[in-house]
């Protein structure tokens, strides 16, 4: 039986090439792979995604919580394969710095999407469960701290003074996993982040009680 689920929910992935074009502030990612179970136990069908306009986050989703966003781009599929065009607002602050940032790690950034209208079904094949996604809705695109989509990179990227930058796609990613993340990887994160942003919200207390 079909589900379809209205709640935005959030996917990570991981990219391994990196092109950045800084006339522009443009780049272009492959941020999913259908047809194949991630590692959130989700298999993404061919079609599900199509074509669609999409918000740019700043890191780690934090536009849903009132930071403006760093850039707009276009999601769709080639082959197996999502695609995001993007570019970086890079007229303002946040939108230049995470342009800068995002280029210098390159290869090793991780990339985050967000799904809404999620229709989906739960499917058993070898033994295996999982959850197929038959039509879903993206709403916005993010770098973050850690990915679980298969096959993903960054493939484009470029600026004003230099010609578009592209790296080699290494060979098999140091550390990833087939199995989805562990509790345990994922309650040390929380407990990291929770703690990163209780210092970040005292040192803003801070500052508005000086002012």
């Amino acid at each position: 039986m079909s589900k379809k689920t209205p709640e935005v929910d959030k996917k990570t992935f991981e990219l391994k090439n990196i092109q950045m074009n800084d006339e522009k502030g443009t780049f272009e990612a492959v941020f999913a792979t259908t047809e194949v179970v991630d590692l959130d136990n989700d298999k993404i069908k061919k079609g599900a995604i199509g074509k669609q306009d999409v918000i740019i986050s700043s890191y780690q989703h934090s536009s849903w919580n009132g930071e403006l966003p760093v850039g707009k781009g276009k999601v769709f599929e080639k082959g197996n394969e999502a695609i995001v065009k993007g570019t970086f607002f890079l007229k303002t602050m946040s939108g230049k710095d995470h342009y800068e940032t995002i280029k210098s790690i390159g290869k090793n950034q991780q990339w985050s999407f967000a799904l809404q209208n999620v229709d989906w079904t739960y499917v058993k094949e070898n033994d295996e469960l999982f959850r197929e996604i038959k039509k879903v809705t993206i709403p916005e695109v993010c770098p973050v701290m850690k990915g679980a989509g298969i096959n993903t990179r960054l493939l484009d990227i470029k600026n004003k003074s230099k010609k578009p930058e592209k790296l080699k796609k290494p060979g098999k990613q140091p550390g990833k996993s087939k199995k989805p993340v562990s509790k345990k990887h994922k309650k040390d994160f929380c407990k990291q982040f929770k703690k990163f942003k209780e210092i970040v919200d005292g040192v803003e207390t801070i500052n508005r009680k000086t002012k």
